[in-house]
């Protein structure tokens, strides 16, 4: 809840990182690591499928 977060809008966001700034530092969690990794074979796959449709071409 934003509200508990916030502890009823009395601190600001900066506050609210201040305060977690250690814990959210020691987590050791990578936040765009899977969204990352999606695209990095998304793009793989992509250039495998043109590697494929040039050797279909050739071939033809």
């Amino acid at each position: 809840n934003l509200n508990q977060l916030t502890e009823n809008k009395t601190d600001s966001w900066l506050d609210l990182f201040n305060k977690h700034h250690a814990e959210i530092e020691n987590m050791h969690t990578n936040l765009f690591g899977l969204f990352v990794d999606n695209l990095e074979n998304k793009f793989v796959s992509e250039e495998n499928d043109d590697e494929q449709g040039d050797e279909q071409e050739r071939e033809m």
